[in-house]
C-alpha cells in the first residue's frame, strides 16, 4: 500500500524532501527510519526506479511504478551501521557486482542522496 509520504532517494542528483532537516550523513537509526517508508524513488538517468525495502530482508525494485505487480529485479538487503547494502539478481550480474553498499546523506535543502560505499 502506498502512502503520500514516498521517499525520494537519488543516485546522481538530489530531489527536495523534508525541508528544514539538518544536512549531513545519516546514522544507522536515521537510515532505519527511512527504511520504514513505503518505497524510495531513485532517479537514475532517464527513468525512475522504486526501491521497496521489505522487512523480511528482501529488496524489490520496480522500474515503472511503485504500485506495479511483481518486481523487475530483487535480492537481499542488510544494514550494517550507517551502511546499507543490497544485491540484485540481474543488475549485479550485468555489472559484475556482487553487492552494492551505500551511505545516505541529507542535503541542506532536505533531499537525500545515496553515496557509494563500495569504492566504485
Amino acid at each position: 500500500m502506498r502512502t503520500d509520504r514516498a521517499l525520494p532517494i537519488i543516485l546522481a542528483a538530489l530531489i527536495a524532501l523534508q525541508a528544514g532537516a539538518e544536512a549531513g550523513e545519516l546514522d544507522g537509526a536515521e537510515i532505519e527510519d527511512l527504511l520504514r517508508e513505503d518505497y524510495w524513488r531513485v532517479e537514475s538517468g532517464a527513468s525512475d526506479n522504486f526501491f521497496v525495502w521489505r522487512s523480511d530482508g528482501t529488496l524489490c525494485v520496480k522500474v515503472h511504478a511503485p504500485g506495479d505487480e511483481g518486481c523487475d529485479d530483487a535480492g537481499p538487503w542488510k544494514q550494517d551501521g550507517d551502511r546499507l547494502c543490497y544485491e540484485l539478481e540481474w543488475w549485479g550480474k550485468a555489472y559484475g557486482m556482487h553487492e552494492a553498499c551505500m551511505r545516505v546523506s541529507r542535503s541542506q535543502g532536505g533531499a537525500y542522496e545515496m553515496i557509494d560505499a563500495n569504492g566504485l
